[in-house]
């Protein structure tokens, strides 16, 4: 997916700019033992987490694509239909079919709940 290789190529750009952050703060040093492990993925969901709010479209699509697989997230099928709704919204045609993949996975309350949450997330953070 197109969208695997965005997240992999900014992780990797991220990661190298925010090591000596992370060692600044004894969260990456393992020298530290009360230093707390951080994954690349988790380091990406904090740089794509504000962009996404902010209206930026492929953020949505990324943050969606982390929700429904648990890539440093919580796995959360719901959250991950919310973002592809915006996503769509903001016009990311590749967010369609994966919103039709996500749909066949969920339950019927879930597929409620997420398409709630996707039109708050609408009022929240259309594209700007």
């Amino acid at each position: 997916m197109k969208v695997n290789l965005l997240v992999s190529t900014v992780t990797t750009v991220l990661i190298g700019m925010s090591s000596t952050w992370a060692m600044g703060q004894g969260l990456a040093d393992s020298t530290n033992d009360n230093a707390l492990p951080i994954t690349e993925d988790e380091i990406a969901n904090q740089f794509y987490q504000p962009l996404a709010e902010n209206g930026e479209p492929y953020a949505q699509l990324a943050l969606a694509e982390m929700y429904s697989e648990g890539d440093g997230v919580a796995k959360n099928l719901v959250v991950a239909y919310a973002w592809l709704i915006l996503a769509s919204h903001n016009g990311v045609e590749e967010a369609e079919q994966l919103k039709n993949d996500l749909l066949s996975v969920m339950t019927g309350g879930e597929k409620v709940q997420a398409k709630a949450l996707g039109s708050a997330y609408i009022d929240m953070y259309a594209s700007r």
